[in-house]
Order: structure tokens, then sequence, then C-alpha cells
């Protein structure tokens, strides 16, 4: 299927091939240096990259002034990049990999918060993909994501070693084959401890943003996006645009609304549809002291998305009135923690080749606890909940 917005999916899953431009300052040499390993000097191949690319030293050219000195069609020399790209590995990072398990087929870290699972492209590093490379070069084998987690959020990442398993366990994820739980600190009107509640709401993206990188010193920058909950959308708004601030709230004006306060808006609406159906089941695993923050008491919530989007449970959450703690986007702000207080716990899915079920389990990290000590939360042990 041809995927509605292709350049911004591009944009945001592989940069490299929409804008080779924009990697080729930080990039170039890697990428020279594949090329020729791979293909070999004057090669075909070698050839366009060369004039495409200005590499080693020659000027760089459009598509049509490359085919037109190699004496081909525009389309062989874009076909030649995309291909000669996309079979150019990761680049493999040494660094600390927190393994939970690993078989023929997968790999499952427990990922650090502050850490992109992916870098901005193939070419460069600072990311949980890069290590992962690097344990796995061994084998021959290159990580696959089948899930992603927001660069503040810790947790139960898992890779796929090959293309059928990535094609099994996203199958998985998607169709409700897995079972996701996820551990938040929260803040709001204290709900008694063991209440459960559930919210099915649609989820559009209505904002722009940029997906994480790795700066200089380490230290993730991470999405800027935002998403609304969806309930009704107005028939005079035909787009919502991703920059116009006077464009949404005329939006919520024509609803009746004053205004569209993140994480609780009553509706959003794009071009092709009401947003994707999204459903959180959530649990109060405890009730702590009332959190000076934002007035309200604080709360270790568990969080059991039915369906994956994009900030679901971070959203579903403050439409609950059960904000998270640190999240700078839909929650509370608070001194303890310097990132959303969002914790992938616990995932359950079925080895790709055998069947066989997998439980797997990551604790909270340092900040994670420390903040829970702090607020009076004990956190669950090792098989409760």
């Amino acid at each position: 299927a041809r995927h509605r917005d292709r350049k911004g999916h591009m944009a945001h899953c592989c940069p490299e091939l929409l804008d080779p431009e924009a990697w080729a300052g930080g990039g170039a040499e890697h990428v020279w240096a594949r090329v020729l390993e791979r293909h070999g000097p004057g090669s075909p191949a070698a050839s366009v990259m060369q004039l495409r690319f200005g590499f080693g030293g020659a000027g760089s050219q459009g598509p049509q002034a490359v085919a037109a000195a190699l004496g081909v069609k525009s389309h062989h020399v874009l076909t030649t990049v995309h291909r000669v790209l996309r079979s150019i590995p990761l680049v493999a990072e040494a660094g600390e990999l927190a393994v939970l398990h690993e078989d023929d087929e997968l790999l499952a870290v427990a990922k650090p918060p502050q850490l992109p699972v992916s870098p901005p492209n193939r070419f460069r590093g600072g990311a949980l993909l890069n290590v992962a490379a690097h344990h796995l070069a061994r084998t021959g084998a290159e990580p696959r994501p089948v899930h992603r987690l927001d660069c503040e959020t810790s947790g139960v990442l898992l890779l796929a070693k090959t293309r059928e398993a990535a094609r099994h366990l996203g199958g998985q994820l998607s169709g409700g084959g897995a079972e996701k739980a996820y551990l938040c600190l929260c803040e709001g009107a204290e709900r008694a401890r063991g209440s459960e509640f559930t919210v099915d709401m649609p989820i559009s993206h209505v904002g722009s943003g940029r997906h994480g990188i790795q700066a200089g010193s380490g230290q993730g920058v991470c999405s800027d996006k935002e998403f609304w909950c969806c309930r009704s959308a107005p028939p005079c708004c035909g787009r919502l645009s991703s920059h116009s601030a006077a464009s949404r709230t005329a939006h919520f004006a024509a609803l009746g609304l004053a205004r569209a306060p993140r994480g609780t808006a009553e509706a959003c609406h794009r071009a092709r549809g009401m947003g994707c159906e999204a459903q959180t089941a959530f649990r109060v695993l405890a009730v702590g002291r009332r959190a000076c923050h934002g007035g309200g008491s604080a709360m270790l919530v568990l969080a059991r998305p039915r369906t994956g989007r994009t900030h679901q449970i971070r959203l579903h959450a403050a439409h609950a009135g059960v904000p998270l703690l640190g999240d700078s986007a839909y929650g509370v702000a608070t001194p303890l923690l310097s990132r959303q207080a969002l914790h992938a716990w616990r995932l359950r899915v079925r080895q790709p080749r055998t069947g066989a079920e997998l439980r797997l389990a990551a604790a909270p990290p340092d900040d994670f606890a420390r903040c829970a000590a702090a607020l009076g939360l004990e956190l669950p042990r090792e098989g409760a909940a």
C-alpha cells in the first residue's frame, strides 16, 4: 500500500534516501568507503555514486547530469543510488547493551532512557541500533526494530535479526498477538489502589517535529511532535495545519472550545480521516503522598496498550486526568525526574520460529526508582502485577 505521506514517512525513517545531500557532510567518508569495499573502484555503482555526490574530490551533479555523463537513463541513476545506500550496513558502535534474551531470530534488550532507538540516518551513530549492530557484527545480522520507544522512555525493546522474524514479530505487535505492560508515574485526582479504567480514544498527529538526534554531549534531543485525542471533527476544517497555531485555535473554536489544552483536546482532524483507533487499559498499582508539582496525588499506574500509536500512553493518561510526571508535552513538570516517567516493563511475544512464548521483563532504571521512592511509591516486585 502506498503511504499517504510518502515524503514525510521517508523523512522520519530513511532521510538518507530522501535527501542524500543532508548526510553528505557527516557520512560521506563512511559511505564512499563502503561503496568501494562492496562494488570496487570504477564499477558502475561506484561511478554513479562518485558523480552524484562528488566522492573522491569530484563535483556533485544532479541525477540527469549523471545519467548524461554515463549514457544511462536518469531512472537508472536513482535506483542505483537507492540500492547502494540501502546495502550499506548500519554504523556499528561499541557500547553497553543490556541483553534480556537472544536467539537466532531476535534480540531483546533493556533500553536506557535518553537514548534514541534509531540514528538520524544509516551512516551516523549515537543510537541503540548502532550498539546492537556492534553486538551482532560477529553473526552478520543487522538489528531490525519491530516497535519503537520514545527517546526518553526506558525498558524492553525487541529487535529482529532476520527479515522473516521482523515480519512475524511485527504482525504479533500490530495484530494483538503480543502483550505490553508499562509502568507510569502519574499525578492527578486520587484514585483508589487497584482501580481500573480504560481510555478508548483515537489519536491524530496535528503538530510538526523531528526525530531524536544524539547531540555531541551524548544527551538525547528528543521528538517535539504533538498529538491529540480525537472525539469529533467539524466539517469546516478540511485539513488541520501542522504548523499553524492559529489554524488549531480556529478549529477548536468551531467546536465551541475556548482553547485546546495539550493531551485533553476534544477533537482534531486531518485531511483523510479522524485519526487512528487507540485503546489503553490502566490500573493503579500504588498511591503516594500528594505531589507538590501539580497539586494532585502521585500514583504508580500500570498501562496496557491494546494498540500501538505514537505517544498513546502519554496522551491517554493525560486524557484520563493522570498525566505522566516529567512529560514536557502532555504531563506535569517535576524536579524529581529529567524525562517522562514511562518504562516499558514487560513484553510477551511468541518466538517466530518455534512459537514458544517469551516473557520479557526489564527492571525500572535508577532514575525512575528514585523518583518513585521520593513520592512514596513502591515499585512492584518481580512476578507481581
